[in-house]
């Protein structure tokens, strides 16, 4: 499980978790964050009673459950994604005894998602935005432990393994700001640019190689190496002169 802490935007956690329990929002919550998360299909959730107290007895607090084939009393807004309907309001969750702003997808075949943040002051936007932060999110992970080594640290105390992730997730972003730079210099749009770490580490294994001054017999060569696939045939290929 992961956890990525927004600061510089909001004091919002995501999480890729459906079933996170009472007591880790309440530790969120206590150290100051918010939580943004994807529910249960089925998650029991209650309206507010907003009307007048009566006079008598407790303060009724909730008007009744609801119902997912029922959402007129929602907001709601066709325009936020293509072919879907977002429908937004503030209700309870029993499973949390707590208030959240939910968000309720429902798609052109009727099937729908259930979103919702602790931060009541959100917008149906920004609720959005921030959950889909969690697929950048797992990309970044992904690569960190495939290319740069996250998770391989051989120190054991907490400054150091703090230390070794910080260097990890440096390596990867210096790789994707140098990949970002070839994709500007060679005037590429986001759609035309195919993302590949594990390329652009082989070649910068390779790149003080590839930078020899080679014979132009042994172009093909240089082509095998600027592109990530160094050949053991190189060590042994007949009339080899390299030129230092």
């Amino acid at each position: 499980m992961y956890v990525f802490m927004c600061k510089t935007y909001l004091p919002v956690t995501l999480i890729t978790l459906i079933d996170a329990r009472d007591g880790f929002v309440c530790a969120l919550k206590a150290n100051g964050y918010e939580l943004t998360t994807l529910l249960r299909r089925d998650a029991a959730l209650r309206y507010l009673y907003e009307g007048e107290y009566s006079g008598r007895g407790r303060p009724k607090r909730y008007l009744g459950q609801v119902r997912y084939d029922d959402l007129s009393a929602w907001d709601k807004d066709e325009t936020l994604l293509d072919d879907k309907v977002v429908y937004s309001k503030i209700v309870n969750y029993k499973s949390w005894g707590r208030d959240l702003k939910v968000l309720v997808i429902v798609n052109a075949s009727g099937k729908h998602r259930v979103i919702c943040s602790t931060d009541l002051s959100l917008s149906p936007t920004e609720i959005l935005e921030l959950y889909q932060l969690r697929f950048q999110i797992e990309f970044l992970f992904r690569d960190a432990k495939q290319n740069t080594g996250l998770g391989h640290a051989q120190t054991l105390d907490a400054h150091g393994q703090e230390h070794f992730a910080n260097a990890s997730f440096t390596a990867l972003n210096l790789f994707r700001l140098e990949e970002r730079d070839e994709a500007i210099i060679a005037d590429q749009s986001r759609q035309e640019r195919v993302s590949s770490i594990r390329s652009l580490k082989i070649r910068k294994h390779h790149e003080p190689i590839s930078k020899l001054n080679l014979q132009p017999s042994l172009a093909k060569y240089r082509e095998t190496l600027e592109i990530g696939r160094l050949q053991s045939s190189l060590a042994f290929a007949p009339n080899v002169h390299l030129n230092v």
